[in-house]
């Protein structure tokens, strides 16, 4: 018999509408020395069904029908159970590459990794029934140089803030099993990964990143529970967890959990005070504000971590957040707005060639909004993810600035991309000075 390279756990609770396109992307897999561990939780919606087909057509599939409703619990007991010499997470609204398990397996055995990922791809899905993806990457910039380099991320700040999915990679069984590794078991898909990554970091003596997407993240499911107006809630609970953890281990890297921390509570703060339409004194913002804020307050006056640990412009509304949660409401309520205010107000005098920077959700945005004024033809998306350049995205083509340039050398470009919208103005100016550009991000 075979040794079983990776165990795949997919743990399920209904997902008719996406788990063929998941259960076929993971049987289709170049690497064929892998079991499929289906661990439902009592799926009524004809998951069930569909995963018991899959199970008569291939010997490699498990279904184990659990009790309990909980992701935690449901990929606690697939580890438990595994056989395989690693551990990969595939949630079953999601799909990943072919090709996925067997490079980051080939990685692993090769540099004895605790763990290898991979970069992935968030999509969503557009009216016309395509999709539209935009890659998330782990290192950019001046950090990509970490990509394909065996490092200790137990006192890598870096990752700490920026690498929070589990399931964008493979762990290997010994390493979770002598660590003592597992997710917490509260009900629900909620936020769960939190303290099972940081007990990764804190633990894994090696890791490998590689600079290739090969997990598809869907972000359109409306009863994801990342999407949960209870975001804080959930965070807070993990992350007392985590800490009672951390009091018992003294390996453990009490810099990493405040700097996830403060990435964290922004986030989900965000995130959660959009939902209730910016209401920062409704419960669901202010019944775990003073939770956090004190916590990082008091991190931050014994010189754990500081707000300068960030980004500039996320460090700057952190000290917003922490000094202002009323100021910090109006900061994103008309930041918010400030994107379609202006592209309400914008208008052509007379026709206009126009390209749109950006192939991902401001982007669409604007598509949908230019459509509706007059004088006004799109001719192609800008970007500069060269997986996204040749895609055609409601009808117009996605293509590098050069090509856009030289097809349309009198159109106007709209920026619609708020992270690097700076950057974005100078490969303009570089590529053709004088260019007319519209950017309401300034």
């Amino acid at each position: 018999m075979k040794k079983i390279k990776v165990s795949v756990i997919m743990p399920s609770l209904n997902v008719v509408t996406y788990i063929e396109e998941c259960m076929k992307s993971a049987i289709r897999q170049s690497l064929k020395d892998i079991e499929i561990l289906c661990i439902d939780a009592g799926s009524s919606d004809g998951t069930a069904e569909i995963l018991k087909k899959y199970e008569k057509q291939d010997h490699r599939i498990k279904i184990i029908n659990f009790d309990r409703k909980s992701y935690g619990a449901q990929v606690n007991y697939g580890i438990s159970i595994a056989q395989g010499e690693y551990i990969a997470i595939l949630e079953t609204d999601d799909f990943i590459e072919p090709n996925m398990y067997e490079t980051l397996y080939q990685e692993a055995a090769a540099s004895k990794a605790d763990y290898v990922k991979g970069d992935y791809k968030k999509f969503f899905t557009l009216n016309n029934g395509e999709y539209l993806y935009s890659i998330v990457r782990q290192f950019e910039k001046e950090n990509v140089k970490f990509y394909g380099k065996l490092l200790s991320p137990h006192t890598f700040d870096y990752l700490y803030q920026s690498d929070f999915s589990i399931w964008k990679g493979i762990y290997k069984k010994d390493f979770l099993i002598q660590n003592q590794i597992r997710l917490n078991e509260s009900n629900g898909a909620a936020y769960q990964d939190i303290g099972f990554m940081e007990k990764v970091m804190a633990g894994a003596k090696g890791a490998v990143y590689l600079d290739k997407p090969f997990y598809y993240y869907r972000m359109d499911r409306e009863d994801a529970s990342s999407y949960s107006i209870h975001g804080l809630r959930n965070t807070q609970f993990e992350f007392q967890k985590l800490m009672e953890y951390s009091d018992c281990s003294k390996n453990f890297y009490k810099r990493g959990i405040y700097l996830h921390m403060m990435t964290a509570f922004l986030n989900e703060y965000e995130k959660t005070l959009k939902k209730v339409r910016f209401e920062f004194e409704l419960p669901e913002c202010s019944n775990y504000y003073t939770w956090f804020a004190d916590h990082i307050w008091q991190a931050m006056k014994e010189d754990i971590v500081s707000s300068g640990d960030m980004e500039e412009k996320y460090g700057d509304k952190l000290k917003l957040l922490l000094n202002s949660p009323g100021r910090f409401a109006e900061y994103l309520k008309s930041e918010k707005n400030q994107f379609r205010v202006y592209m309400e107000n914008l208008t052509f005098g007379r026709p206009a060639q126009v390209i749109i920077f950006g192939a991902g959700h401001w982007g669409y945005e604007a598509l949908k909004l230019l459509r509706e004024k007059e004088n006004c033809q799109i001719q192609a998306f800008v970007d500069n993810d060269k997986e996204k350049q040749g895609l055609v995205v409601e009808n117009v083509k996605v293509c590098s600035l050069n090509q856009a340039l030289c097809e349309f050398p009198e159109a106007i470009i709209l920026i619609a991309n708020e992270t690097y919208y700076l950057e974005i103005k100078m490969q303009i100016e570089k590529e053709r000075k004088g260019c007319a550009v519209l950017c309401s991000f300034e």
